[in-house]
C-alpha cells in the first residue's frame, strides 16, 4: 500500500505540472496549481491506507488518466476523481471524488463496480449550470452484458444515478437544449435489441427515461457509433450494425424530442427492416461533401458487374435523411475502401462507368473505363497506390502522372490515359483533382 501511495502522490505531482488530461488547451497556459493543493491531495489519500486498492486506468476512450480534475457541480472548483482496483488482480473497483474544502481535500463519495476493468469514463453535461456526470463503463468477460454507471456531485455529495447494461452508449445532445441526454444501446442475445435515452432532471436529482426505439431486425452487431447531423442540422445518433451473415452494413438514425421522444429514422414500422440503409459493402455513414452533416450510402452495382459476381465494383450514392421528409439525394461516388480514398462519380458516368483493379509493377491500380458488352473496355483513368520510396521515386520520374494526395504509408497518383482523348467522358487534370478526396479519418469505437 506504501508504494501505492507514493504513486498516487508522484501522478498528482505529474498532474499539475502537465496542467491535467482534462483541461482544455488554454488552461494548459495556466500555472500549476500550487503544491499545497497537491499535499492536501496527497494527505486525503493517505486516509485510503487501510483499504487494499491498486491504482488503475481507463483502458479507453479520451480521458485515461489515473487520476484526473474536473469542475462536476459547476461552481468552477475542480474536484479530483481517482481510479483504483481493489484488490489488483481483482474484479472490483472504486473510483474515488475528493472535493476542496477550505485548504483541504475530503472525500464526497465513491462509485463501485465490478469487472475485467473499467473500459472508458466520460463527463456529459447534464444541465445547463454546466453540471457534469461522470459516466463509467464496466468491462465484463461477455461483452453483450457490460455494464455502466452515471453518478452526479450535488450537495457535497456523490450519487449513482443510473446502472444498467449496455453494448454502446453514448452522451449527445439531441435537443439542442445545451444539456447531453444519455443514449444506450442494447443488442441482447436473443432478446429485443432497443435504444434508450435518459435526461437529467435538476429537480428530482435523477435520471428519467425519455423514451425508447427499436433497433433494425436484422442488428446483430453494433460496430460504431457517433453523434451528427441530419437535415437542417438537426442533432442524432448514428448505430453503424453489422448483420448476421452479411459483410456490409446497416445503419438506425435516432432522434429525439420531447414532443414525439426517441425515433429511427432507419425503421421500417410494419416490418422492422432497415430502410434503405443496408449496403453489401463495408462502409459507414460518413460526411461525404463536406457540409456538416452525415449521409447514408447506398450502394450500386457498376455497369457490368453482375449480382453476386465475386469481383463485383460497386459505387455509393450518399443520402442525407430528415426527420419529416424523405431521404435526399446528395452525390455519387466510388469508394476504395482499402486504400481510403472516394471519386465522385458524375451523371454522365454513372451508367457508363466501371471501376477495374489490378497490380502494375508491385504496385496497386484503379482503373476507370466505359464499359463495352461487345468489345474493349475504353480506358478513362488510372488512379494508382503508390507504397515505399521506390515507388515514390517512379512517380518523381514518370511523365503524365498527376499528384492527387498522400499518407504516411502511401502516395496516390493518376494518370489520363492517351485512350481517353477524344472521348466525351474523359477527364482534365483539374476535374480528376476536383473529383478526388482521401476519406478523413472514420468514426472512433463507440464508448463500450
Amino acid at each position: 500500500m506504501k508504494r501505492f501511495l507514493a504513486f498516487a502522490a508522484a501522478m498528482l505531482v505529474l498532474l499539475a505540472a502537465s496542467g491535467c488530461a482534462m483541461r482544455a488547451g488554454a488552461d494548459l497556459l495556466k500555472a500549476p496549481k500550487p503544491d499545497k493543493d497537491n499535499q492536501a491531495i496527497t494527505d486525503e489519500l493517505e486516509l485510503l491506507k487501510g483499504w487494499d486498492g491498486v491504482y488503475t486506468t481507463p483502458y479507453a476512450g479520451t480521458n485515461r488518466n489515473a487520476v484526473q480534475m474536473k469542475d462536476l457541480d459547476g461552481d468552477g472548483i475542480e474536484e479530483v476523481v481517482a481510479f483504483f482496483q481493489t484488490p489488483k488482480g481483482g474484479n472490483r473497483f472504486e473510483t474515488v471524488v475528493l472535493g476542496k474544502r477550505d485548504e483541504a481535500y475530503v472525500q464526497l463519495g465513491s462509485i463501485a463496480g465490478t469487472g475485467t476493468q473499467i473500459n472508458s469514463v466520460s463527463y456529459p453535461i447534464l444541465d445547463k449550470t454546466g453540471r457534469c456526470g461522470i459516466l463509467i463503463c464496466w468491462q465484463q468477460v461477455s461483452e453483450s452484458e457490460n455494464r455502466f454507471s452515471l453518478a452526479v456531485c450535488t450537495g457535497g455529495q456523490v450519487r449513482t444515478l443510473l446502472e444498467g447494461a449496455y453494448s454502446s452508449i453514448l452522451p449527445a445532445d439531441l435537443d439542442s437544449d445545451g444539456a447531453q441526454e444519455l443514449v444506450v444501446l442494447n443488442v441482447p442475445e436473443g432478446g429485443r435489441s432497443t435504444a434508450t435515452i435518459y435526461e437529467y432532471d435538476a429537480a428530482a436529482d435523477a435520471m428519467n427515461l425519455a423514451g425508447e426505439a427499436p433497433l433494425s431486425g436484422v442488428a446483430k452487431v453494433i460496430y460504431k457509433v457517433a453523434a451528427g447531423y441530419i437535415a437542417d442540422r438537426q442533432p442524432a445518433v448514428f448505430a453503424e450494425e453489422r448483420i448476421e451473415g452479411g459483410a456490409g452494413r446497416q445503419t438506425d438514425i435516432f432522434v429525439y424530442s420531447q414532443t414525439d421522444g426517441l425515433r429511427n429514422l432507419a425503421l421500417e414500422t410494419e416490418s422492422g427492416q432497415g430502410k434503405s440503409t443496408y449496403r453489401a459493402v463495408a462502409v459507414n455513414a460518413y460526411d461525404v461533401n463536406g457540409d456538416g452533416m452525415t449521409e447514408i450510402p447506398r450502394a450500386v452495382r457498376m455497369v457490368g458487374s453482375e449480382s453476386g459476381a465475386a469481383d463485383a465494383a460497386y459505387m455509393l450514392d450518399w443520402y442525407l435523411y430528415s426527420a419529416g421528409a424523405e431521404p435526399a439525394y446528395v452525390m455519387t461516388t466510388y469508394r476504395n475502401v482499402s486504400q481510403g480514398w472516394d471519386f465522385t462519380i458524375s451523371k454522365a458516368w454513372h451508367d457508363a462507368v466501371r471501376a477495374v483493379k489490378g497490380t502494375e509493377n508491385g504496385s496497386e491500380y484503379t482503373c476507370f473505363v466505359i464499359f463495352d458488352p461487345e468489345g474493349d473496355d475504353i480506358p478513362l483513368l488510372t488512379v494508382y497506390y503508390l507504397l515505399g520510396e521506390e515507388n515514390r521515386r517512379t512517380l518523381d520520374s514518370a511523365d503524365g502522372m498527376i499528384l492527387l494526395g498522400s499518407t504516411s504509408t502511401a502516395t496516390i497518383a493518376a494518370r489520363i490515359p492517351a485512350a481517353a482523348s477524344g472521348s466525351s467522358l474523359a477527364l482534365t487534370e483539374e476535374q480528376v483533382k476536383e473529383r478526388f478526396s482521401l476519406v478523413a479519418d472514420d468514426w472512433n469505437a463507440p464508448l463500450s
